[in-house]
């Protein structure tokens, strides 16, 4: 049994008896279209909070097409498309890009230099 199997027998088997719970927090090694996909098919509402794979996944965009992660990194780093957060202390950049068949965020924080990917 594959580990993204065992991932969703566990929230399968956590919705099942009632274990409360609003956020999934994975790391990039789950984080692929079958548990986006499982995210948004499921009646209890949560959300999840991935790792963004950094490899060769492609995300699609509207304004450049299909990239992967590190190639939007770098399209948003040209632009200029950050913001800072007071709350914070640091810059980020966020982008709605499609992952399979889903709209998801990706946003990366400059101050830790981690991507992260969440369902919309």
């Amino acid at each position: 049994m594959s580990k993204g199997v065992k991932l969703l027998d566990m929230v399968k088997n956590a919705i099942r008896n009632k274990i409360p719970f609003d956020y999934l927090l994975v790391d990039s090694w789950f984080t692929c279209t079958e548990l986006v996909d499982f995210v948004y098919r499921r009646h209890k509402k949560f959300h999840l909070l991935g790792m963004a794979k950094m490899g060769n996944t492609k995300y699609m965009t509207t304004n450049w097409g299909e990239l992967s992660a590190k190639a939007i990194i770098t399209k948003l780093k040209a632009k200029k498309e950050g913001k800072y957060s007071r709350r914070y202390h640091c810059h980020y950049s966020e982008i709605e890009v499609v992952l399979g068949k889903r709209s998801v965020k990706l946003f990366k924080r400059s101050a830790a230099l981690r991507e992260y990917a969440q369902t919309a």
